[in-house]
């Protein structure tokens, strides 16, 4: 019953193909839209052939595994079906099941199921197109019915809809399909009623003869001279003796030739394509070239003017680029440039990635980070936004683990990070410096704080020293030399700061010419108790300077952490951070004393750039100290 394109004539047939009369046949040609072969959606089709309708009696029951290897069929496959026992009056029943396996399906297990009624017609064949439509997957029709992609859309109608066409071509039947027989015959296994020859070594000239007689007295004669029994003919086992031998089923009646099943005549628009003849500019198994089908991705599509359309798209996708070739190709729930929408692209924050789920954009960012104002951002360290977005922390102030804190320690100033032009004509050259934002003390380390320090060494207490003075635990401590003066400032976790940290701060970003302002000085610092001093003052008793710093000029000297040397740098270049030299005899002093005099050249001796070095080891009743710290 099945063809595939190799041309078979197997005895019993014989009484078909000589009949001068056009056969009664239909040809079912199966073909599909859905992927198939090895591996693909479909890998096998089952088919069910009933006299009658649905609830008929089965006259063929196969499963053929699709693919191009051995013992596998390609589609589109062509069965020829010819009457039975009924005759004309009999309706054809066919269901072809698409299946996931290679070994079939039953009908609520199959991926796509195309069924037909039809009806033969005298002296006609008739082709019945079976098309396991893209658009018919999943469909649950009735069991009378079949389904119908109409505009890519799928619809269930009665099975006895299926249209029919003239079949130009012509299939030849397997063993059992003009017999009277044919209920479940086997591929390659011709019916009961009528005995296969040795496909082997066919004893051509001479007619089978009885099973239960055999002719032992009768030599076989030559092969190429047929030389039947024409007194005593034999009859074929089930067929009696009408007159006709039976031909051999390699060789066919030459009066009645046989067409090549491979060479098929169309007619005109139409194409060969194996045993069927398509219209390649509209058939979608077959678009613009034979067995070319249209399965364009996610989508149900058709062939028109020879070419693979989008009919309709599957759920959730659709064409944006306009590239048939493409399908839909664009998937409109996860695409992040077409969203919901073509065209509708996701804006993607800095730092982070655009993001489209359900047709809905969104944004994400890495591990530990939030969208604020179209930007990722780590809540728990961003200023601008600390602990929630839009939450900003003061100049002063840091995030640290999402809460606003101060940048510096208890008792120090922030001082953010800024360029000057530091030096002057007489402490040349005058040279760019650009700092980090760091920490200083508010006001010169005091006794009492100096106490606290577990590891530090006691300093001196000579003369006009504080050290163990009463009453003098909130002055600034002295006669402590550099390295007193720094170990404390390390135990404190920080360091003396450099020349140009204290510079900084002394000149400011408004350009005063002293640490209160531009008024000359007098009694707007600790200083001019001379000769009868009686001490150093209580830190921050006279007015701070811009940044919040107290003493900068008066009270006591202070240490800082470079050794004192020539500048290197130059006005047309800031450099960051700098220090001072790698090594020296003595160690930079900066800012004016409590026990100095007042004289005409005492705002020349109070400039911003004023410096002064002392030997490191030596401690001084004038000396003292603040100490620097990294900003948070």
């Amino acid at each position: 019953m099945w063809r595939t394109g190799a041309r078979l004539l197997v005895a019993g047939v014989i009484a078909v193909a000589s009949c001068t009369r056009p056969r009664t046949e239909i040809v079912a040609v199966v073909d599909s839209e859905v992927a198939w072969g090895p591996d693909q959606r479909v890998q096998s089709v089952s088919v069910e052939v009933r006299r009658g309708g649905a609830r008929g009696a089965v006259r063929v029951a196969r499963t053929i595994v699709l693919g191009g290897g051995p013992g596998q069929a390609q589609l589109p496959l062509s069965v020829g079906l010819v009457p039975g026992d009924d005759g004309l009056d009999e309706l054809v029943w066919i269901e072809v099941r698409g299946c996931a396996t290679t070994s079939g399906c039953a009908t609520g297990a199959a991926v796509v199921v195309q069924r037909a009624l039809a009806r033969y017609v005298e002296e006609q064949t008739l082709e019945l197109p079976l098309l396991l439509a893209s658009a018919c997957v999943g469909a649950t029709c009735a069991a009378t019915e079949r389904c119908e992609p109409v505009m890519g859309m799928r619809t269930c109608v009665a099975a006895s809809t299926a249209r029919v066409r003239s079949f130009p071509g012509r299939v030849e039947p397997l063993v059992g399909d003009a017999s009277a027989g044919m209920d479940t015959p086997g591929i390659g296994t011709p019916d009961v009623g009528t005995p296969a020859p040795d496909t082997g070594t066919p004893d051509i000239g001479t007619p089978a003869p009885d099973a239960g007689t055999p002719d032992v007295g009768t030599p076989a004669p030559d092969v190429g001279t047929p030389a039947p029994d024409v007194g005593t003919p034999v009859p074929d086992v089930g067929t009696p003796d009408t007159g006709t031998p039976r031909a051999d089923a390699g060789t066919p009646d030459v009066g009645t030739p046989v067409p090549d099943a491979g060479t098929v005549t169309c007619e005109p628009g139409l194409t060969a394509c194996g045993s069927a003849c398509r219209n390649l500019a509209i058939d979608s198994s077959s678009c613009g070239a034979c067995y070319r089908a249209c399965d364009l991705t996610n989508a149900t599509s058709a062939c028109q003017a020879s070419m693979c359309r989008v009919v309709t798209c599957f759920s959730g996708y659709t064409d944006c680029n306009g590239v048939a070739a493409d399908g839909c190709e664009a998937d409109l729930r996860t695409s992040i440039a077409h969203c919901g929408a073509c065209g509708r692209a996701c804006a993607a924050p800095a730092g982070g990635a655009a993001t489209c789920s359900g047709g809905a954009c969104g944004q994400s960012c890495p591990s530990g980070q939030s969208v604020c104002a179209g930007a990722c951002t780590n809540l728990m360290t961003d200023a601008a936004n600390c602990g929630t977005c839009g939450s900003a922390c003061t100049a002063t102030q840091a995030c640290v683990a999402g809460a606003c804190m101060s940048r510096c320690s208890a008792g120090m100033q922030y001082i953010p990070a800024g360029m000057f032009l530091m030096g002057s004509t007489l402490e040349g050259p005058v040279h760019g410096v650009r700092l980090s934002a760091f920490c200083l003390d508010a006001t010169e380390v005091t006794v009492t704080a100096y106490r606290r320090c577990p590891g530090c060494t006691a300093p001196a207490t000579t003369s006009y020293c504080n050290w163990g003075v009463s009453g003098r635990d909130d002055h600034p401590i002295n006669c402590v030399d550099w390295s007193q003066s720094r170990a404390y400032c390390q135990w404190q976790g920080g360091d003396l700061p450099t020349e140009a940290q204290w510079e900084y701060v002394r000149r400011g970003v408004s350009g005063r010419l002293f640490p209160w302002g531009n008024d000359a000085p007098s009694t707007q610092l600790c200083w001019n108790r001379f000769p009868t001093p009686a001490s150093t003052c209580a830190v921050g008793s006279y007015p701070a300077g811009e940044f919040g710093l107290f003493d900068l000029e008066g009270n006591v000297s202070e240490w800082l952490a470079d050794w004192l040397g020539p500048y290197s740098g130059t006005p047309d270049s800031y450099v960051l951070n700098p220090i001072g030299p790698a090594s020296g005899t003595l160690r930079a002093v900066r800012g004016f004393t409590w026990s100095q005099m007042r004289t005409s050249d005492s705002a020349e001796l109070m400039r911003a750039s004023q410096r002064n070095g002392r030997e490191p080891t030596v401690p001084d009743n004038l000396l003292g100290f603040r100490c620097a710290g990294v900003a948070r």
